[in-house]
């Protein structure tokens, strides 16, 4: 009879590596807020481009009529952009904060003058379809982070609470064109697989 003995040296490093990444996996909540860090980030570019940003098409152009209206009570506001569109004119970057960015990163000071006046412009950008989009709290934002999953979206009510902004934008309806507010791109997907590759690989974490 021959006898013969495998030794793997080393075994306990590798169960412990293995163990340490099937951990990492049943708790995804640090990849979740970078991808929702992107998300967010990524809507941004998409609202300011009014849809055409990262391969997605421009939203389609306004009516005539709601053109016209829309320049004489909100002038300069672009497409999607009502509520809070007094606040995004002055304060494009961060109406939160009261302040804007230049294109050096450098904030200036709030161009809204009086504690009252710029609460009551914050309120009502934090109700706008863009704020909810855009960041996590706002008031109609949607953000549910578990450690399995990632909720993001929008849900601003209209119509007395019948109907939901985003998703009447999104697919459109018999009066009004499709305005898809999020449209995830190939390009989108990729960086978040590496989100991902980057969190299970860090030997750090």
């Amino acid at each position: 009879m021959i006898d013969v003995e495998v030794e793997i040296r080393g075994l306990d490093d590798v169960i412990r590596t293995f163990e340490a990444k099937i951990a990492r996996i049943e708790d995804l909540v640090p990849v979740f807020d970078a991808i929702g860090h992107q998300f967010y980030a990524e809507e941004e570019k998409v609202f300011d481009a009014e849809g055409a940003y990262g391969g997605r098409p421009r939203w389609a152009p306004l009516s005539e009529r709601y053109s016209r209206w829309k320049e004489r009570h909100f002038p300069g506001a672009k497409i999607l952009h009502l509520t809070g569109a007094l606040v995004e004119l002055l304060q494009p970057v961060s109406p939160y904060t009261g302040e804007r960015r230049t294109r050096s990163g450098r904030p200036t000071r709030p161009k809204i003058k009086g504690k009252e006046q710029l609460e009551k412009a914050r309120d009502d950008y934090g109700r706008s379809l863009r704020a909810s989009l855009t960041d996590s709290e706002a008031s109609y934002a949607v953000h549910e982070v578990s450690p399995m999953e990632l909720f993001i979206g929008s849900a601003v009510p209209v119509g007395g609470g019948r109907w939901n902004l985003a998703e009447l934008h999104q697919f459109g309806t018999a009066r009004m064109p499709a305005r898809p507010v999020i449209t995830i791109t190939r390009q989108q997907m990729e960086s978040w697989l590496e989100i991902l590759e980057r969190f299970l690989s860090d030997d750090n974490q």
